[in-house]
């Protein structure tokens, strides 16, 4: 039984784990953020690990930078919303799919969670 157990479990890994070998791009991290639900969580798992890559304590407050853009996480955001916020502003970029998806995040967040 645990023989089999860890099987599934391998197998069920070897799908992201073989995709992630390389950078994601807008157009992977839009399919990934509208797909299954397991694609829902595997798209916030990366949302996460982006922010969480670009973060630094600026005064106490949690400030992202990547290049010229910089956010600020407000009080109460949550991580499962994610997905939300960073959908709607690939999509509208049609033309820019193709370049690294952590740019896309960086650039969405500046403009949701703007820092004042």
């Amino acid at each position: 039984m645990r023989v089999k157990l860890c099987l599934a479990f391998l197998v069920g890994l070897s799908g992201p784990v073989m995709s992630a070998a390389r950078f994601m791009d807008g157009n992977t991290l839009l399919r990934l953020c509208s797909g299954t639900h397991a694609e829902v969580i595997y798209c916030t798992g990366y949302l996460v690990g982006v922010v969480d890559a670009l973060l630094f304590k600026d005064n106490g407050i949690s400030v992202g930078k990547w290049g010229p853009y910089r956010f600020c996480i407000p009080d109460g955001a949550d991580s499962n919303h994610l997905p939300e916020i960073i959908k709607p502003w690939i999509s509208a970029n049609p033309t820019k799919q193709q370049f690294e998806a952590a740019a896309f995040v960086a650039k969405a967040l500046s403009d949701v969670w703007p820092c004042k």
